[in-house]
Parts: C-alpha cells; structure tokens; sequence
C-alpha cells in the first residue's frame, strides 16, 4: 500500500483475505532537511503504527520511498552539499528505523529504493531489516542491454552476489507485466 497509510477498510480486507501489506508513510522523492520535517515524518510514522498495528496482514513498515529520485532538487532546497544531504537523509533513515523497532518490535521496517546506486554507496540501503527495490526494466529504462542479458535479472543478481545477507524484494516493477504498454526500446516521459 505504497506511499502513505490507507483507509481502515483496505486492512481489514487484507486481514480476511490473507493479503500481505507494506504499510508506509509519504516521505517520497527527498526530505526537507529541518526540525519540523523531522518531527512529522517521526508523528507520521508513530500515528500509522498506532492506528494499524493490530492488524496482522501488515508484515513491514515502510518509510521513504525513492527518497533519492530527485536527489538534486533535495540538495539544492535545503542549500546543502551533496555530502551533508546524504548524511541528513540516512540520519533521518536511522530514527525512523529506530522510532519503528521501538513501538514495534515485532515487524521488520523496508523502504523502497529507485534503482540509483546511490543508496548503497551513501549506505541508506543497509538501514532498514528489508530494501524494495522499485525496478522499471521495459518501462523507464531497458530490459534487455545488446548482448541479450535481461537487466532486471541481472541487477538483482549483482545485489545479491554483493549484499549476500541483504533482505530484498522487489516492490514495484515496470511495464513488462502489461505487453499493451511493453516496448523493448522505451523512451522515459
């Protein structure tokens, strides 16, 4: 149930027909570096946790999704260096995962990652007990690269073989599951 708390009604469809559900809350594309920012998304996700835990088809707690996508536009708003943004964005990863555990000892926290590199060298991909990796192979970006090699394959692959102890799954996928909008060759936008 990606990018913020859905209604009561949803969960408990998800409880009675055995629906297995990643509750998250909106912190999407970048974060506003400030106390008040801070403060909501820490409220935001005690609320959702408060409000939903008696649920039992709820088995992760999400928090930022594709929080690097507009990496640039994240920097440049709060007037912060490449390196002091990055380090904000995983400081504010570690509460979060923190504030979870902490009312929630029983459930593991995820976030949704882009298929930018970034996460890992920054290291926000080894905050949470589980990483999402929303991977749009056929979509935004290529399925296959010349030579014939499947790129979603081989991309989880590679983060395997290098993240051998890393939980992943993949949480949202490209046009490839739809062929009226599947291309070889996409163009993005």
């Amino acid at each position: 149930l990606a990018h913020y708390p859905q209604d009561q009604s949803v969960l408990r469809a998800a409880d009675r027909l055995g629906i297995l559900i990643w509750q998250e809350t909106p912190d999407v594309n970048f974060i506003h570096v400030s106390k008040e920012y801070t403060e909501n998304a820490s409220t935001a996700l005690r609320e959702m946790i408060y409000q939903y835990y008696n649920h039992p088809s709820i088995i992760l707690w999400g928090f930022m999704n594709e929080i690097l996508l507009r990496h640039g536009i994240g920097r440049r708003f709060n007037h912060m260096s490449e390196a002091g943004y990055d380090q904000q964005v995983v400081d504010l990863a570690r509460k979060l995962n923190q504030i979870a555990h902490t009312l929630d000892p029983t459930r593991k926290t995820t976030i949704a990652l882009d298929r930018n590199l970034l996460y890992d060298k920054i290291g926000l991909s080894d905050v949470t007990d589980v990483v999402g990796w929303n991977l749009y192979n056929g979509w935004y970006y290529p399925m296959y690269d010349k030579s014939g090699i499947n790129l979603f394959g081989h991309f989880l692959d590679e983060q395997h073989r290098n993240h051998p102890k890393r939980v992943l799954i993949v949480s949202e996928y490209g046009a490839g599951c739809d062929t009226r909008i599947h291309t070889v060759h996409p163009e993005a936008f």
